[in-house]
């Protein structure tokens, strides 16, 4: 029954105050308690009954506990949704208070302590039951909500509780409500006596939008949330609950990156979530979350995975074809190192940021570098696909892709973009290209080298491009020196493989001599570039460890000093 045939219903109860029953039927999580207190704040004035009390059956250990509670928990029904329990409870005993007489008074302010609020056991059996009895008697003509049914405690047995709610109707003229999963087990008694109990039943079954819009508030990705949420047929207004929170934590680290890496944060959780929280409800078409997991075993030991390898093989590999084809149709993406990590943050309740960060930047260098080669791309499509009188917009789109794609491009890709400029007789704009190609490419020098079959396969359509930027990489390899290859590298994580060779050239004295010449900053710096270097050469690399060491043999003082390259 959908929310609006429910609340029909319901409304219908509320505005007239004929004495009845009536139980709210729902799976667990469905959003019963959330649709009841809604409905009941914003209808409160229509409302027959003017007393009104709300209570869990969680932890109650006995009618009694049930009686009080619902006398401490009754309100004037203008007050709903008004949060100040404490007030409520201490307003219901003064007003028993003045019921009794003076003489109970003196008594009920020993029950009532100004500091901590209210006491009500402890001053001996008699008081207890008799305030028991008169705060019973009280409550006449009130509308009473019982939550939380299937949870009631073993003390208090099913069969007395559906006769406390008969007795409520029959001899105090209230108006009852039962919120309760039937689908839970220990409702025997529920089933046995209903029909003498229930006036009438209604079953609380939302839609998945209808829980979705009840959970789910407007907010950031909020149309892609909408969208998968409803994919999947997620109607637990807890489990929506819990979603919302994760990707607000997610969303709020990743505001910064494209959307595409935005909408795989969101979509990897929502999905995640889903197998998380929801596979208990439905084993069979829910995927396992340690077998998500498992998709993802690199990152783990075996350890996590033992008690879900321990079933039987053969039923694994069907659930596991079942699980992995749910997660294609949904377009989970297991492939992709963005979701281990967020993986991880649903079974921590937290996200690893600095985890998160590295794997976005690549992300995002990645999609920039594909965007700058689509602008790249559509320089050509200007010029193929016309037989436009259009030079001048063929040159600016074709420079406009040049520049974008400038780091990205082959020299080979580069030189071709440049000859159609110089075939259209603009010579000086194909030389300011190519200068932008060696500037923008220097630190990495090899990228230069046209002759070279690793970085250049293609060779060059434009020759003066590749004469140009060939002498460019020749005269800086003779320039080069340990000295300016140190500079270069300097603070950076990225080296040539010509680099390396120059500085394998050097012997353990002379390696040794040259750490010695720097000073102030540099001389951090630039070992810590050369150790980088020394990493791809075990050559270079056992010379430059035996000149520190060397060095720090010299004294105490230098022993000390060079620690901080042994971090």
């Amino acid at each position: 029954m959908s929310i609006e045939l429910v609340k029909e219903q319901v409304l219908e109860f509320l505005v007239n105050n004929e004495p009845q029953v009536l139980a709210i039927k729902g799976r667990w999580g469905i959003g019963k308690t959330f649709f009841w207190n809604q409905l009941v704040k914003e209808n409160k004035s229509d409302i027959a009954l003017k007393s009104y009390a709300y209570v869990s059956l969680f932890g109650a250990n006995s009618l009694s506990d049930i009686k009080r509670t619902v006398f401490e928990n009754t309100i004037d029904t203008v007050l709903i949704g008004e949060d100040d329990n404490l007030a409520t409870i201490k307003k219901n005993y003064k007003s028993l208070g003045k019921k009794i007489g003076r003489k109970s008074s003196s008594v009920l302010k020993e029950f009532v302590k100004p500091a901590s609020g209210i006491v009500l056991k402890g001053l001996g059996s008699s008081i207890d039951k008799a305030y028991e009895s008169l705060a019973f008697a009280t409550l006449d003509n009130t509308l009473i909500c019982f939550d939380d049914l299937e949870r009631h405690s073993d003390k208090v047995k099913l069969r007395d509780f559906l006769g406390l709610i008969s007795f409520f109707k029959e001899q105090k003229n209230c108006k009852v409500v039962i919120l309760l999963n039937e689908d839970s087990k220990g409702l025997e008694d529920y089933f046995l006596f209903k029909e003498k109990i229930i006036d009438k039943q209604l079953h609380f079954e939302p839609t998945a939008k209808e829980c979705f819009d009840i959970a789910i508030t407007e907010q950031d990705q909020y149309q892609h949330i909408h969208d998968i949420c409803l994919r999947l047929d997620i109607r637990n207004i807890r489990v929506l609950k819990k979603i919302e929170v994760h990707v607000q934590a997610a969303l709020k680290l990743v505001e910064k990156y494209d959307d595409r890496i935005r909408f795989q944060v969101v979509q990897s959780i929502i999905i995640l979530c889903w197998c998380y929280y929801c596979h208990s409800s439905d084993e069979i078409n829910i995927p396992n979350f340690i077998f998500v997991k498992s998709l993802h075993a690199r990152y783990y030991s075996a350890e996590d995975f033992s008690d879900f390898l321990e079933e039987n093989d053969e039923e694994v590999e069907t659930k596991e074809k079942k699980w992995e084809q749910t997660l294609i149709s949904f377009d989970y993406p297991s492939s992709d190192s963005l979701s281990p990590v967020l993986l991880k943050s649903i079974e921590q309740g937290f996200v690893d940021k600095d985890s998160l960060k590295a794997i976005c930047d690549a992300k995002q260098n990645e999609i920039e570098i594909e965007k700058r080669n689509q602008v790249y791309s559509k320089g050509w499509e200007v010029f193929h696909n016309s037989f436009d009188a259009n030079e001048e917009k063929v040159k600016e789109a074709m420079k406009n892709g040049l520049i974008s794609a400038v780091q990205d491009l082959t020299g080979s890709q580069f030189s071709s973009g440049i000859g159609l400029i110089r075939d259209l007789d603009d010579e000086e704009l194909a030389e300011e290209l190519t200068d932008l190609f060696i500037e923008k490419n220097k630190l990495d020098i090899e990228r230069l080298n046209i002759k070279s079959w690793d970085t250049n396969p293609f060779g060059v359509k434009d020759e003066k491009f590749g004469d140009k930027v060939q002498s460019y990489y020749d005269h800086q390899l003779e320039e080069d020196n340990p000295i300016t290859i140190l500079e270069r590298r300097s603070n950076q994580n990225s080296y040539n493989q010509s680099e390396v060779a120059i500085l394998e050239k050097l012997d353990v004295g002379e390696l040794k001599e040259l750490f010695k010449s720097f000073k102030g900053e540099e001389l951090t710096r630039k070992i810590r570039a050369c150790l980088m270097l020394a990493g791809s050469s075990e050559g270079l690399m056992d010379k430059t460890q035996k000149a520190l060491k060397e060095i720090g043999n010299e004294s105490a003082l230098n022993k000390r000093r060079l620690e901080k390259f042994s971090k």
